[in-house]
């Protein structure tokens, strides 16, 4: 666990997260000849941009306050990082949902711990409370524009 971050500054990294899944979405859809597989990849790196731009316009007065608030552990083990994120032009529709999917559910575990750290003001809990509920359904309107995609 990394030590004593800003909640402006985790906020910061998530929207880091989110830009870098975004531009590596945006990159496969310009190598992308499949026309299921190029609209999906629109989606997505349309999706993180919003998550992305949404992120940093997270400095609005009701949250100047919490943006300061420290927090003592941040989680590193919930792997909220692209390292080990396989993402090709050759992949299908479903194989890109399943690693979007899991791309989603690291962010739901890292805003999960964020929620439950021991000492979490009350609106930082409410903060990744919000951004847990937002996150799945993010995931569901995933599954669902697939699904469209897929009767193309």
């Amino acid at each position: 666990m990394k030590t004593y971050e800003k909640t402006g500054d985790v906020i910061s990294f998530i929207a880091d997260f989110h830009g870098e899944l975004g531009k590596r979405y945006e990159s496969l859809t310009r190598k992308s000849d499949r026309r299921r597989v190029h609209l999906l990849l629109e989606y997505l790196s349309r999706h993180e941009k919003r998550w992305k731009e949404g992120l940093e316009r997270f400095s609005g007065e009701e949250r100047k306050k919490l943006q300061k608030t420290w927090h003592q552990y941040i989680p590193e083990e919930e792997k909220l990082n692209l390292k080990d994120i396989r993402l090709s032009e050759d992949m299908s529709v479903d194989e890109l949902v399943e690693t979007a999917l899991e791309c989603d559910n690291r962010l739901i575990r890292f805003y999960t711990k964020m929620s439950e750290a021991a000492g979490a003001p009350k609106e930082i809990r409410e903060l990744f409370g919000r951004m847990i509920e937002q996150e799945q359904g993010e995931k569901a309107r995933l599954v669902e524009t697939a699904e469209r995609i897929k009767r193309l």
